[in-house]
Protein backbone atom coordinates (compact mmCIF):
# COMPACT_ATOMS: atom_id res chain seq x y z
CA UNK A 1 0.00 0.00 0.00
CA UNK A 2 2.59 2.49 -0.72
CA UNK A 3 0.63 4.68 -3.13
CA UNK A 4 -2.34 6.23 -1.95
CA UNK A 5 -4.73 4.46 -4.28
CA UNK A 6 -3.15 1.10 -4.89
CA UNK A 7 -5.60 -0.33 -2.37
CA UNK A 8 -8.90 0.85 -4.01
CA UNK A 9 -10.31 -0.43 -7.44
CA UNK A 10 -13.31 1.49 -9.15
CA UNK A 11 -15.62 -0.28 -11.57
CA UNK A 12 -18.43 1.10 -13.57
CA UNK A 13 -20.95 -0.28 -15.27
CA UNK A 14 -23.43 1.39 -17.84
CA UNK A 15 -26.61 -0.33 -18.98
CA UNK A 16 -29.55 0.97 -21.14
CA UNK A 17 -31.53 1.57 -17.40
CA UNK A 18 -28.93 1.95 -14.90
CA UNK A 19 -25.23 2.64 -14.11
CA UNK A 20 -23.78 0.45 -11.17
CA UNK A 21 -20.75 1.51 -9.34
CA UNK A 22 -18.19 -0.91 -7.88
CA UNK A 23 -16.03 0.19 -5.10
CA UNK A 24 -13.19 -2.42 -3.59
CA UNK A 25 -10.88 -1.75 -1.07
CA UNK A 26 -7.96 -4.12 0.67
CA UNK A 27 -8.44 -4.32 4.48
CA UNK A 28 -4.73 -4.74 6.74
CA UNK A 29 -4.69 -8.05 5.99
CA UNK A 30 -5.18 -7.32 1.78
CA UNK A 31 -8.45 -8.93 1.54
CA UNK A 32 -10.84 -7.23 -0.76
CA UNK A 33 -14.34 -5.72 0.60
CA UNK A 34 -17.09 -4.34 -2.26
CA UNK A 35 -19.52 -1.85 -1.01
CA UNK A 36 -22.47 -0.85 -4.18
CA UNK A 37 -23.50 2.68 -4.23
CA UNK A 38 -26.60 3.59 -5.43
CA UNK A 39 -27.17 5.58 -8.77
CA UNK A 40 -29.44 8.12 -7.04
CA UNK A 41 -26.56 8.77 -4.11
CA UNK A 42 -24.23 8.76 -6.83
CA UNK A 43 -25.38 11.01 -9.21
CA UNK A 44 -26.19 13.84 -6.50
CA UNK A 45 -22.65 13.54 -5.07
CA UNK A 46 -21.85 14.18 -8.70
CA UNK A 47 -23.70 16.94 -9.78
CA UNK A 48 -22.45 18.68 -6.52
CA UNK A 49 -19.05 18.06 -7.58
CA UNK A 50 -19.04 18.75 -11.05
CA UNK A 51 -19.19 22.68 -10.71
CA UNK A 52 -15.82 22.71 -9.20
CA UNK A 53 -14.17 19.57 -11.05
CA UNK A 54 -14.98 21.92 -14.17
CA UNK A 55 -13.30 25.32 -12.49
CA UNK A 56 -10.56 23.05 -11.84
CA UNK A 57 -10.27 22.34 -15.40
CA UNK A 58 -11.05 25.82 -16.64
CA UNK A 59 -8.10 26.55 -14.21
CA UNK A 60 -5.63 24.00 -15.78
CA UNK A 61 -6.54 25.43 -19.57
CA UNK A 62 -6.33 28.81 -18.53
CA UNK A 63 -2.31 27.80 -17.49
Amino acid sequence: MGDTFDHMQVDAEMTDRAVLFSFRSRDENSHWREAQVDKGEFLTVWRQAAARIEAILAQANES
